[in-house]
C-alpha cells in the first residue's frame, strides 16, 4: 500500500474519503497547502479524472491563488488520472515542454486566472 501510494499508480480509487478530508486531516493539509507568492511563473496541470488529486480541490485552490492575484497558468485535461496526466503520450507532455522553453527564452508567462 505505501509503495503503491507513493507511487500513485496502484490505486483505483480516491485514497482519502471525503468524510476523512472535511476531518482533522483535511484541516491539516490544507494548512500545507502553498499560497505564494513565487519567484517564477507558475504552471498547474490537472487531469479531471484524477481520483488522487480531484478537480474540485485543485480548482478551489486555483480560484483562492487567482484571487489573492497570483498569476496561475492552469490546464484541465479531461479524461485523464493521476497518472495519465504524466506519462509520455499525455497532451500535457509537449506543452510542458513548449512553456518551459517559452519561460527559458524570455517570454512572458501567460496566466489563465
Amino acid at each position: 500500500m505505501i509503495a503503491a501510494l507513493l507511487r500513485g499508480s496502484q490505486i483505483p480509487e480516491q485514497v482519502f474519503p471525503d468524510a476523512v478530508l472535511d476531518g482533522d486531516l483535511g484541516a491539516t493539509l490544507r494548512e500545507n497547502s502553498p499560497t505564494g507568492p513565487w519567484p517564477a511563473p507558475v504552471l498547474v496541470a490537472q487531469g479531471l479524472a484524477d481520483p488522487l488529486v480531484k478537480p474540485s480541490m485543485q480548482q478551489s485552490w486555483v480560484d483562492g491563488r487567482c484571487a489573492a492575484g497570483e498569476p496561475i497558468d492552469y490546464r484541465t485535461y479531461p479524461g485523464l488520472d493521476h497518472m495519465g496526466l504524466v506519462a509520455a503520450d499525455s497532451p500535457l507532455t509537449p506543452q510542458l515542454v513548449e512553456w518551459t522553453l517559452a519561460r527559458w527564452s524570455g517570454q512572458a508567462p501567460t496566466p489563465t486566472c
